[in-house]
């Protein structure tokens, strides 16, 4: 349990130093991660790539907020994979759909 607990330490050091909301930092981090993903391995926004790693690395953070807290914070756990998931899926299904293409 010591990674779940450096995990933990290294979630708040950046909070305390970008100095915004967990909230804003998931939303922060999704999107980079999507764009990351886009452009180092040469994908569009449309691909499954990028927003699958957004999914998974989310999913390893809930996981690893699971295992800190001892139990489901559902509340918490529903906040995070909503500021997350959000602007990478929006694009992804307008990059998906043409949306993008038609303005």
């Amino acid at each position: 349990m010591a990674i779940v607990a450096k995990y933990e330490a290294v979630k708040i050091a950046v909070a305390t130093w970008i100095g915004i909301d967990d909230w804003l930092i998931h939303a922060q981090f999704g999107m980079i991660i999507f764009v990351l993903a886009a452009i180092l391995w040469r994908k569009p926004l449309g691909a499954f790539l990028p927003v699958t790693l957004v999914i998974i690395g989310e999913a390893i953070n809930e996981t690893m907020d699971r295992l800190n807290y001892g139990a489901w914070r559902w509340p918490d756990t529903s906040r995070d994979l909503i500021f997350t998931l959000g602007w990478p899926l929006i694009l992804f299904l307008c990059a998906r759909t043409g949306l993008f293409r038609r303005y």
